[in-house]
């Protein structure tokens, strides 16, 4: 998927021209079927300097998939970084170190029109790309580098998934015996261990439904949040955190027209908790993004998501939040040159951030990522949350895949 890409699942695939749209294949309604064996490794290194942050860490992983036997298909991937003495994350810790994370590792068994999936996995509901409005069904990891796309800081988890498909119609039940909070930080603490401990299970559906050129879904899920939320307790303590328990109503609606492909995404939180306040809240979030493909096989993408980001304090309030992104990208010198742009800005107090990020493919095995991002923050806001410091900043990574 390319770096900056805005519209999301529906529109991953081969780029189309005008005169060729968006047709939906009737086959992708079908259980699918095992995919020939696959393998990869790579290596990367990512560096960012600003006055405020520095961030020096080092990338090792593994993919593994195959097929295991007539509707078996199984895949492993699993990766280990090491945060460099330099790094912000090896200061805190008091020098450097490695960590070891399983990203995904399931057994899926397929029969007929459905099929079960067990294991280590990620289950994302939304179609608009870099938006959170509908995924909210496994943890982030804040630990990873944020640039111009919230790919890697999803977080998988092991689940129970079965979806069936019938003609256009298509059902999926997700089950989360253990689910667990977002990565801030590797220090592991008590609080931390005691709020997980007490989590409940978490479950969802999913209903799809799709024609050429347009699909609709609808789902519903009981989950825990992904953070703790400070909340009144009286007393010595004024405040203890508390992880909401709350209900996710959603609607993904994508259509084509023509080279263009337009995707919205809607959901309603229920009971979530407000922050310094013994409070319910109930919100709603938007998303909305777009694709599209010239004749000349320039490829543009943008998307917005709308949402209210948590008071920071208890004088502070819950602000109204719009974080965008662009993107263009086409074939230069027989080699892949994607250009993409992330902006962020919030209400009161003031964030806000840009950043720019151009990622050369070399050849089928190097590339190069480079950017130059700006944040600025009123005072009394935090804009550490968002995965910048305030002022310049600039990174580099290369990667290499084999």
């Amino acid at each position: 998927m390319a770096v900056a890409c805005a519209a999301g699942h529906a529109g991953d695939g081969d780029w189309l021209t005008e005169d060729e749209g968006y047709a939906l294949d009737d086959t992708l309604f079908e259980a699918p079927e095992a995919a020939p064996r696959y393998s990869r490794v790579s290596l990367s290194h990512f560096l960012t300097q600003s006055d405020q942050l520095v961030r020096s860490r080092s990338l090792a992983r593994f993919e593994y998939e195959r097929p295991v036997s007539e509707g078996h298909y199984v895949r492993v991937d699993g990766k280990v970084r090491r945060f460099h003495p330099s790094d912000e994350l090896a200061d805190v810790k008091g020098g450097a170190y490695q960590e070891a994370e399983i990203e995904a590792l399931w057994w899926q068994v397929s029969a007929r029109q459905c099929f079960v999936k067990a294991g280590r996995q990620g289950v994302y509901w939304g179609g608009v790309d870099n938006s959170f409005a509908l995924d909210q069904l496994t943890p982030f990891d804040y630990t990873e580098a944020l640039l111009t796309s919230f790919t890697g800081l999803r977080q998988a988890e092991d689940l129970l998934q079965v979806q069936c498909y019938e003609g256009a119609h298509q059902v999926q039940l997700i089950i989360n015996p253990r689910p667990g909070l977002s990565v801030l930080n590797h220090d592991r603490d008590r609080a931390r261990d005691a709020l997980e401990a007490g989590l409940h299970e978490e479950w969802g559906v999913r209903w799809q439904w799709s024609t050429e050129g347009r699909e609709v879904a609808f789902m519903w899920a009981r989950l825990e949040d992904n953070l703790p939320t400070p909340v009144g307790a009286g007393g010595i303590q004024p405040y203890r955190l508390e992880v909401a328990r709350f209900d996710v109503w959603g609607m993904s609606l994508s259509q084509s027209v023509g080279a263009l492909l337009v995707l919205l995404d809607a959901a309603y939180h229920r009971d979530q908790l407000q922050a310094f306040t013994n409070h319910r809240r109930h919100e709603w979030e938007v998303a909305l993004g777009m694709e599209y493909t010239s004749t000349a096989n320039h490829r543009y993408n943008a998307g917005v998501w709308r949402f209210r980001a948590p008071a920071l304090s208890p004088a502070g309030s819950s602000r109204a939040t719009a974080l965008f992104n662009l993107g263009w990208s086409k074939s230069v010198w027989r080699d892949d040159l994607e250009l993409s742009v992330l902006g962020l800005w919030g209400g009161e107090p003031r964030i806000g951030s840009l950043t720019g990020l151009a990622d050369y493919q070399w050849s089928d095995h190097w590339s190069t990522q480079v950017s130059l991002s700006y944040a600025n923050a009123a005072e009394g806001s935090d804009i550490a949350l968002a995965g910048f410091a305030d002022g310049w900043s600039t990174s580099a990574s290369i990667d290499w895949v084999y």
